[in-house]
């Protein structure tokens, strides 16, 4: 019996010392636990916040890169903007610049007064059908305005008139070739008061055919001559050429009246300005002895104004700095001509050999030396 109650007791005991134990480990796993689980919590806080922070960063760069492609394509819109700009300024210049269209070697300069009976007179005389024109040739228009913007500094307003009548044809030729004039209804100017004109203008190479509707004066022909050759070409006349052409044209056509013979009038132009040229004459003694020469052997009578408007014209010439071999290739007619008269009683070609030859036989005498 003592042996049943001590052994309850025991057994009682340790019932109680394995609930004490059990309860002991419960809170500590119970601690355990919730040490764990704020541990977990902080790093899930942490992990969370470091999640957010790296959001914020690919936010942020995000950002960064979109405002950075924003402005790339702001820019590069900028830049196709300026290129495009720039591009249609350059197409702008480039049209106001250009004044050829070189494809073409075909040109006509047609009054922009004529009437459709007069063009088609005039397209006539110049050997071109309408169709002929719209196909195979380049038209240039010659205005009133424009024929006083050349001439009115070397004739009255009577006299230039108040409508552009005067038409031409420029057909480019082969280098070498020179300058042929032919002319229509023509009646103050002459095929080489055209020719002296237009090689001191600086055109080359050229078939020129100049013709009216009707008989006039033709010195307005010169304008459409020059705007012609340099839409042709591409090159720009030098004004000073334009000036001296005119004025050698006007000048010429006025001793022609005066002296009563076109031609002549205009082999005197040509004799002396290739005197000029050649470096013959230089002072205006010189020259005006030189226009005595040549008007004798021509047998013409000069007043002393008529010397002096030539003395003016040839230092023109002068200034100019023309060249001699462009003269005769380009006027070889008239030069030609001037020479079978005995004007020049040594030819400019004869000059550059006899100097060339100067040269050589210098060589040559000192050889030895």
């Amino acid at each position: 019996m003592k042996y049943g109650i001590r052994l309850g007791s025991i057994l009682v005991a340790l019932a109680l010392s394995f609930q004490m134990t059990a309860v002991s480990v419960f809170a500590q796993d119970t601690t355990t636990t919730e040490s764990i689980a704020e541990s977990t919590t902080e790093s899930v806080l942490e992990e969370t916040s470091t999640v957010e922070s790296t959001v914020e960063s690919t936010a942020e760069n995000t950002n960064t890169v979109s405002q950075e492609e924003t402005t790339s394509e702001a820019t590069e819109s900028a830049v196709e903007s300026t290129v495009e700009e720039s591009t249609e300024e350059q197409s702008e210049e480039s049209e106001e610049e250009v004044v050829a269209d070189t494809s073409y070697d075909r040109y006509i300069s047609l009054g922009v007064d004529l009437t459709d009976s007069e063009r088609a007179a005039v397209l006539n005389l110049l050997g071109v059908t309408e169709a002929e024109l719209e196909q195979d040739y380049i038209v240039n228009y010659v205005t009133n305005d424009d024929e006083y913007a050349y001439l009115s500094d070397y004739l009255s307003a009577s006299v230039i008139g108040s409508r552009a009548l005067s038409s031409v044809k420029v057909v480019k030729t082969e280098e070498g070739s020179g300058i042929t004039v032919s002319t229509h209804n023509i009646s103050y100017c002459t095929s080489n008061m055209y020719t002296n004109a237009l090689v001191t203008a600086g055109i080359t190479d050229a078939d020129v055919v100049v013709a009216g509707p009707f008989s006039i004066s033709g010195t307005s022909a010169l304008v459409g001559v020059m705007q012609a050759y340099e839409k042709m070409t591409g090159e720009t006349l030098p004004d000073d050429n334009k000036d001296a052409a005119v004025n050698e044209l006007v000048l010429t056509g006025e001793l022609s009246e005066a002296i009563g013979d076109t031609e002549a009038a205009a082999n005197l132009i040509a004799d002396l300005k290739q005197k000029i040229a050649s470096g013959d004459i230089e002072t205006d003694q010189e020259i005006l002895d030189a226009i005595d020469q040549t008007a004798s052997s021509l047998d013409i009578t000069l007043t002393e104004d008529q010397k002096n408007q030539i003395l003016d014209l040839l230092k023109k010439f002068a200034s100019l700095d023309l060249d001699v071999n462009q003269l005769l290739d380009q006027a070889q007619g008239i030069y030609n001509k001037l020479e079978e008269m005995g004007i020049d009683t040594q030819s400019i070609f004869d000059m550059i050999v006899s100097f060339f030859q100067s040269i050589l036989d210098w060589f040559r005498s000192n050889s030895g030396n």
